[in-house]
């Protein structure tokens, strides 16, 4: 199986919530947020785009 690292697209934010959201949910407390500060560091003004990096 060979895994490929690429910067990660617009298309691929709802994917890579949705993995976070799974690997996080009712670990540490019942639910989670971490999904969503995902979505909200995206916009923040210390995001770094280029480090967004996604294998496929």
């Amino acid at each position: 199986m060979d895994v490929i690292y690429r910067k990660e697209r617009a298309c691929d934010y709802r994917q890579s919530e949705t993995v976070v959201r799974e690997a996080f949910w009712n670990v540490y407390v019942p639910a989670c947020s971490e999904h969503f500060l995902l979505h909200e560091m995206r916009s923040g003004e210390g995001f770094v785009d280029d480090l967004a990096i996604v294998a496929v």
